[in-house]
């Protein structure tokens, strides 16, 4: 009709952008957020995050990557991936080789209603987080973790893999390490928090390995009302 025009997604058939962070770069910024991109920080780089990184950020129907292969990222505050997903939208943290450390939030599968996931492939080298972690977090937020080699070690928090508000956190191992060395933080598949809580936590091991080695740590499965953990 007159004067309608057809809405057309202007990034159709348009390749993701590409930011690579390589050998000498030390970088040290306040925040980052990505939309439709691959970043990779790869062997001799050192990068640094003071402020909130979000991988995604509320952009529907896009594919956004974190890739730390080799170098060295380290998060000071809240990572996202996706923060307030955006319907039909995927971002994923590939871990291959290399050391990341998440000093505050992190949280895999951020709110999005169903539609939106959240993403870490760990298959090398070391991931150390010592704060808040969700596997799936909130408003219906999708997170999975696939774990086939590398180590995880989670300080100072529980690890949470299905975080309240009708949220579903998937944990998949075939090779690999958990370690939750701080004393009194567990292991929760399906934690209740926040109303309602109705969450769902899996966990799937052909492989690998999950310590809990410290005191009054515990192994919990549906933590909560209206909440479940499942366990093969």
């Amino acid at each position: 009709c007159a004067g309608c025009h057809e809405a057309k997604d202007q990034n159709a058939g348009v390749a993701p952008a590409r930011l690579t962070f390589g050998d000498g770069a030390v970088v040290n910024m306040d925040r980052f957020t990505s939309w439709r991109s691959d970043v990779f920080v790869e062997t001799g780089a050192v990068v640094t995050v003071n402020n909130e990184c979000k991988i995604g950020d509320n952009a529907a129907n896009s594919l956004n990557t974190l890739n730390v292969d080799g170098g060295t990222l380290n998060t000071h505050f809240r990572l996202f991936l996706p923060n307030n997903g955006g319907a039909n939208s995927t971002s994923v943290l590939n871990i291959t080789a290399g050391k990341m450390t998440s000093k505050s939030y992190f949280s895999i599968g951020d709110k999005g209603w169903g539609t939106a996931w959240g993403i870490l492939n760990l298959s090398g080298g070391e991931l150390e987080t010592q704060g808040e972690i969700w596997v799936g977090n909130s408003d219906g937020g999708r997170g999975a973790v696939n774990i086939s080699g590398g180590r995880w070690t989670a300080r100072n928090s529980n690890l949470n893999v299905g975080w309240r508000a009708y949220a579903v956190g998937h944990l998949t191992m075939s090779g690999g390490d958990i370690e939750i060395p701080t004393a009194s933080r567990s292991f929760v598949l399906g934690a209740a928090g926040g109303t309602p809580a109705c969450s769902t936590g899996y966990l799937a091991m052909t492989g690998g390995r999950i310590t809990v080695t410290n005191t009054s740590g515990s192994f919990l499965l549906g933590n909560g009302s209206n909440s479940l953990g499942s366990c093969s």
